[in-house]
């Protein structure tokens, strides 16, 4: 028994465009692995590259139908900014606890 090969992600992202459920998870379930290998690389936190993860899947199948790009290149680039972002928001504001102005 000779076993179907994959769907292309463009099939996938046409039908999850016109309301196939099913091609939509399975195109985020094809690139939930990946997403989150980048978002821990950047995060190096499982808990926080979840988060980003699933909010970057989202709005990476958007991206991909209006700019008619690479689902993948969508992922990865969805991902890499709300990770960048997700840093950004939790960085310290202020790095010297000492005040140099008096010097």
């Amino acid at each position: 028994m000779t076993p179907y090969p994959p769907i292309p992600d463009a099939v996938l992202l046409a039908r999850a465009f016109n309301g196939d459920v099913t091609a939509r998870a399975q195109l985020m379930d094809r690139h939930r692995m990946s997403a989150f290998a980048l978002a821990y690389n950047i995060l190096v936190n499982a808990d926080d590259a979840e988060l980003v993860v699933e909010q970057a899947l989202d709005a990476a199948l958007n991206a991909a139908v209006a700019q008619g790009a690479s689902v993948w290149r969508c992922i990865a680039d969805q991902t890499r900014e709300r990770a960048r972002r997700f840093l950004d928001s939790r960085a310290p504001t202020q790095l010297w606890s000492e005040d140099f102005s008096a010097a």
